[in-house]
């Protein structure tokens, strides 16, 4: 179930209740690369983490990303959240995935 979710100029960033009972909310977000660098993400992510924390009332907030999307995983860093899994192989096809908290 989305909760959340802003689009504008080719971005999105969204909430997704992936466990009701456990209150285990995914955070998810793509840019638009014309907005990379400029901490449009980073602003936008702390405000839908602080959202789905008092709002929601998530106990807890995750995302993944493909390990090689460096500048993704430095934002779950920035936001606070910390390394707890890779996978092998996901829903991606195949593509390695970091989960973090």
């Amino acid at each position: 179930q989305v909760y959340n979710r802003v689009v504008n100029s080719g971005s999105e960033i969204t909430l997704i209740l992936r466990n009701p009972a456990s209150r285990q909310v995914e955070l998810g977000y793509i840019l638009n690369p014309n907005y990379h660098g400029r901490g449009y993400a980073l602003e936008a992510a702390r405000a839908m983490v602080e959202h789905g924390f008092s709002a929601l009332g998530a106990h807890r907030i995750f995302a993944r990303c493909n390990l090689l999307n460096a500048p993704s995983y430095r934002l779950m860093e920035r936001l606070g959240m910390r390394r707890e899994a890779q996978f092998r192989e996901a829903v991606t096809g195949g593509a390695p995935v970091e989960s973090s908290r």
